[in-house]
């Protein structure tokens, strides 16, 4: 059973599948971390001195 956490990607769906380690030990997590710093950002500018 898939945990609903698990976003791996099998390596038919993907374009180039010969990229599927650089997709999951690479581009996977650095989009995370600019997703949660982008939404960081935002929040805390929203939550500034008003």
């Amino acid at each position: 059973m898939k945990s609903k956490f698990d976003f791996s990607v099998s390596r038919d769906n993907l374009i180039l599948p010969f990229m599927g380690d650089v997709y999951e030990k690479f581009a996977m997590p650095v989009g995370w971390l600019v997703l949660r710093v982008l939404l960081g950002g935002g929040c805390s500018l929203k939550a500034g001195p008003s």
